[in-house]
């Protein structure tokens, strides 16, 4: 079995790259998710996507309520070999939260490997838009998730000319000068292209010990919550990008609002929001700095407990993107 890390910032898209590589690879795959909380929010995006298009089942697991750099290590270990001797996948797809760091994954990783194990050069996915701020404000551990990695990834820069692409690569070299970067879109990219994702394995002898910590980051879980209408969830959210709860930089999860299912992504002072058709319990996460808890908390009502009928409303369709 070969461990793929794919590590990323929060937002930067870890969860959508995955689902594609699942689709695109024609090896076996089983996917390891690390959330903050309790719920596991992408777990059930990943797996309806992907086995909705494929004639194979992935199977997914989750480590949630700590992050596997470093308070929940020990976890990470028993469950790689566990889905060694029992699944035996191919390929173990490693989905860490957006705030681990990679070199200490690795270093926990190593732990675990042997002939049977071994680790391919992770992935790290970077926001284009987001490179600059993120690097300065949360500096060791995005700085190390590009330094570990052994490719890069370069997510929403559709809209970015080639000097602004050009800026980026040189940035992104100057930290890290053997990485493969990908500034194309990565749906546009060959088979070939796929399989080399998940053929190079690595030694990683430059990792010796562990000496960063993760930043002083908060995160605040709702379950089982309810929103009188849309207008509530777009009134938060454009709080949120004004500061008004705490330097919040990654929101997301699902919420019944007004009689329907809502589906919302905040980062970076942008967020999106869409219809779902589905009756699950609402599940949602704010993750960030200083995060005002009662204020944001005051503005939901628990779920009654009889079963709600659901106005099954805006399927698939964009609510508002800013």
């Amino acid at each position: 079995m070969q461990i793929l890390v794919v590590s990323g910032f929060l937002g930067a898209g870890k969860t959508t790259f995955i689902k594609e590589l699942a689709r695109r690879t024609r090896k076996t795959i089983a996917i390891l998710e690390n959330e903050y909380g309790n719920e596991n929010i992408d777990g059930s995006r990943i797996a309806d996507s992907v086995n909705d298009r494929s004639d194979r089942s992935v199977n997914i697991f989750e480590l949630s309520e700590g992050c596997i750099c470093c308070s929940t290590k020990k976890d990470l270990g028993l469950s790689v070999v566990t889905v060694a001797n029992t699944i035996d996948p191919d390929i173990l797809v490693i989905e860490p939260t957006g705030l681990a760091i990679l070199s200490n994954i690795i270093l926990n990783l190593k732990k675990v490997a042997y002939s049977h194990i071994s680790i391919l050069d992770p992935i790290t996915i970077v926001d284009f838009g987001s490179f600059r701020r993120f690097s300065t404000e949360y500096g060791d551990i995005y700085i190390d998730q590009i330094k570990t990695a052994g490719s890069i990834i370069i997510t929403k820069a559709g809209n970015a000319n080639a000097d602004e692409k050009y800026d980026l690569q040189s940035s992104i070299h100057k930290i890290n000068p053997n990485a493969s970067i990908c500034l194309d879109d990565y749906y546009n990219m060959p088979d070939p292209w796929w399989d080399g994702l998940i053929e190079n394995e690595r030694g990683f002898e430059e990792i010796l010990e562990e000496q960063l910590a993760s930043d002083n980051i908060e995160h605040v879980s709702l379950t089982n919550v309810i929103l009188p209408s849309e207008n509530h969830l777009l009134h938060l959210l454009e709080n949120i990008c004004r500061g008004r709860h705490g330097s919040i930089i990654r929101g997301k999860g699902k919420i019944k609002a007004g009689g329907q299912m809502l589906q919302f992504d905040y980062v970076d002072r942008t967020y999106s929001v869409t219809g779902i058709d589905c009756n699950e319990v609402s599940s949602l996460i704010f993750i960030g700095r200083n995060i005002d808890r009662p204020s944001i908390e005051k503005l939901f009502d628990k779920e009654p407990a009889r079963t709600m009928s659901i106005i099954r409303k805006l399927p698939g369709q964009s609510l508002l993107m800013r």
